[in-house]
């Protein structure tokens, strides 16, 4: 079924075990980025080797890659930590009326943004309304989407995120409340759980930097349970969780171990590199709206087959596919110098870092299925600018 030798799997899952152990000893904070790959590169590849599971196993190569990957992260955040001069944050927080603008303008697409939602879902065959929009959106031949009006969620979750960020505004205010409903509004009918669990960890992890008082250990464990139950939700309703020719039980193994059992598969099969298209994808889309005749990759990979079909292959596979296993861990290295420099801001007050830091917890938190760094670069920099852009100076 497979080629590749897995016997010194179990060891290197250990030695994961035992540098999450380092780390946490080392940065004594679960939300330290350092920690939390950590985590999930324990987490995921145990779960992996212990779960009763038909899918191939991971391979000795990808777990050495799974191991190094890790520890260059920890290297490029403890380099953030030694350089970060940790000077007092300046007293800003976000606008109450700039606050209010991003959610009004993301009200008012509402009602355009569902109509061109039920338009789309409309040239789809399976009658479901969730199913055929979903379909339409990734189909390469299907050369429609929502236009300007996809800019509406990334401004409703700023909306919402700059809410929690200022402290002024109480969680039982109106506001609150409204760019909440917005934001849950755009994430649902995105068509997959991608935004949904944007929208639960960022949140999450802004409240540990912006409202303390509100994050305890209650609120996790009701947001992994919620996870849990979006996951299945949303599943369920796109029709991915079993038929008869494969159960509910073996679609949850292929969603949640299949990305590393599709990058164990696809590190054998490797053959040419993709010169920059994946990781620099977004400079190629740009080169493209401006009329330059250069291929743009699809964010939607194809199928490999372990023995299931799944087209998610980890954080790793896009990297290594541009210029290979080095390549990859220079850019982990560097991503993770970055975020280690948010999030020393972050604990030291600076509310923009603290915003743009929970976001990339869940870029973090997500690595084991697909790539969230460099795939959604537009998204960070939308993110980046609306944050920026809100932002006042308080008077001492």
């Amino acid at each position: 079924m497979y080629s590749y030798s897995a016997s010194l799997t179990p060891y290197f899952c250990a030695l994961q075990a035992l540098f999450l152990i380092a780390n946490f000893s080392i940065f004594k904070s679960l939300l330290n980025p350092a920690v939390l790959n950590a985590c999930v590169w324990f987490i995921f590849p145990f779960i992996h080797l212990t779960l009763n599971h038909n899918l191939i196993p991971i391979s000795d190569f990808a777990s050495f890659i799974i191991f190094s990957s890790s520890i260059v992260f920890t290297l490029g955040v403890i380099t953030a930590k030694k350089i970060h001069s940790p000077n007092p944050a300046k007293p800003m927080q976000p606008s109450k009326n700039l606050i209010s603008f991003f959610g009004g303008v993301s009200a008012l697409c509402v009602v355009p943004y569902y109509l061109r939602a039920r338009e789309l879902a409309s040239h789809g065959t399976t009658g479901s309304f969730m199913v055929d929009l979903r379909i339409s959106l990734n189909n390469p031949n299907f050369n429609e989407s929502f236009g300007l009006l996809a800019y509406a969620g990334p401004i409703s979750f700023a909306a919402f995120f700059l809410t929690i960020a200022n402290e002024s505004i109480r969680i039982r205010s109106w506001l609150f409340f409204g760019t909440l409903v917005l934001a849950v509004f755009y994430a649902g009918i995105s068509t997959g759980r991608t935004f949904i669990f944007m929208l639960l960890i960022t949140s999450v992890s802004l409240l540990y930097f912006r409202r303390p008082q509100y994050f305890t250990v209650k609120l996790v464990v009701f947001a992994v349970v919620l996870l849990a139950g979006i996951f299945w939700i949303v599943g369920t309703l796109m029709g991915k969780l079993g038929d008869g020719n494969i159960s509910s039980a073996e679609v949850i193994h292929v969603y949640l171990l299949g990305g590393l059992s599709a990058f164990s598969s696809s590190l054998e099969n490797l053959s040419n590199y993709t010169y920059g298209s994946n990781s620099f994808r977004i400079f190629f889309a740009v080169a493209g709206r401006i009329g330059f005749d250069v291929p743009i990759t699809d964010l939607v990979k194809g199928y490999a087959y372990i023995p299931y079909p799944t087209n998610v292959y980890t954080v790793f596979m896009p990297y290594i596919e541009d210029f290979g296993v080095l390549y990859l861990l220079i850019s982990l290295g560097l991503i993770s110098f970055f975020i280690g420099l948010l999030y020393y801001n972050a604990i030291n007050g600076h509310t923009r870092s603290a915003v743009m830091y929970s976001l990339f917890c869940y870029a973090i938190l997500t690595q084991w299925f697909q790539d969230q760094f460099a795939s959604l670069a537009t998204t960070w920099i939308i993110f980046f600018l609306l944050v920026s852009a809100s932002l006042i100076r308080l008077k001492r």
